[in-house]
């Protein structure tokens, strides 16, 4: 009986102290965010095959810039500084499944002499979406990224 006058109270505690809820992962900025936008994400590419709109295109690196800076966020500013990251979109197509995506990620560090250190592949397949190919473009930069952490470990 006493729970619901528990939590009540801590609620009115938290209320009272000016503590809000905790922001949606969607207006959550991250540290690196301009720094990745500016220098880190160097180019997103696509293959002769993949046909993006430049809105899509501007979409697809809004989202990719906000997952780099998401995988970065824990690390030191002069570690993120020196790392430079190529994305290529290598494959977007129909499939009887959905629209399937595959891309490539090139880690480099900043020189002189610049040197590749690892490359990361993701892909995705999207049943249906409003936007599939966006959808398709960003869950595969995603699922790659999901690597970048190791890769960087291996540094």
């Amino acid at each position: 009986m006493r729970r619901p006058f528990v939590i009540s109270a801590l609620v009115s505690l938290l209320i009272g102290c000016g503590a809000a809820a905790p922001a949606p992962e969607a207006a959550r900025v991250y540290r690196y965010e301009a720094l990745v936008e500016s220098t880190v994400l160097r180019t997103l590419t696509t293959e002769g095959g993949v046909a993006l709109d430049e809105g899509s295109l501007a979409a697809v690196r809004r989202e990719a810039v906000r997952e780099i800076a998401a995988a970065l966020d824990a690390m030191a500013e002069p570690d993120v500084a020196d790392l430079r990251l190529d994305v290529n979109l290598a494959e977007l197509r129909s499939t009887p499944r959905g629209t399937r995506a595959r891309c490539l990620i090139t880690i480099s560090t900043a020189g002189p002499p610049e040197r590749t250190r690892s490359m990361l592949q993701g892909a995705a397949t999207v049943p249906a979406h409003a936007t599939p190919e966006v959808a398709a473009a960003q869950g595969a930069i995603r699922a790659a990224l999901r690597g970048l952490p190791q890769a960087l470990a291996a540094l």
